[in-house]
């Protein structure tokens, strides 16, 4: 089984009985294709909703949302990087996701040495990191990470010059 994501972007705003619902459309089809929903992230307008799901592939996990007719932007295969996937909301401050994305493959130790190489901007933001789910063909991330808001994430990533294509502050919804 394989950890994959799903990018949403929803034409409006969602809640937690929304989800649960878009969660109750996709269960037949989980079903035949072994695809397990194990938790959401939802932005906090409602409108950004990435969901990690263990499966046997991608393509299982996209065939699933296809026939039931639930909207995504992105589905990969995803290594990840960090704690155990067991997360739950921050002890204190914000659950914050970054997405990024990439025109030609890039090598998470690279991004990681980026990154390691600004702790110390981290650090002063009071910024720290959780859990980095990477594609397995090396051209789109997600990184969550416990900070006192999204602000202080797009500030340590844009001094340490690392891409991003969204940051957001997010709730976890599990499964």
């Amino acid at each position: 089984m394989e950890w994959v994501i799903v990018e949403r972007e929803l034409p409006q705003a969602a809640n937690f009985d929304d989800i649960q619902a878009l969660r109750a459309r996709l269960r037949g089809c989980s079903d035949i294709h072994r695809v397990e929903h194990v938790r959401a992230y939802l932005s906090r307008d409602g409108r950004g909703l990435d969901c990690l799901f263990r499966a046997p592939d991608a393509e299982s996990v996209r065939t699933a949302n296809r026939n039931s007719d639930a909207p995504f932007s992105h589905v990969y295969s995803a290594t990840i990087h960090g704690p155990e996937p067991d997360l739950v909301q921050p002890e204190a401050g914000e659950l914050v996701l970054v997405t990024r994305s990439w025109e030609q493959p890039v090598a998470f130790d690279d991004v990681q040495a980026q990154e390691d190489a600004f702790a110390w901007c981290l650090q002063q933001h009071r910024v720290k990191f959780l859990r980095s789910y990477f594609a397995k063909d090396r051209k789109r991330m997600i990184c969550l990470y416990e900070a006192p808001d999204a602000e202080a994430v797009r500030t340590a990533n844009r001094t340490a010059s690392l891409p991003f294509d969204d940051i957001q502050t997010v709730s976890v919804i599990r499964f």
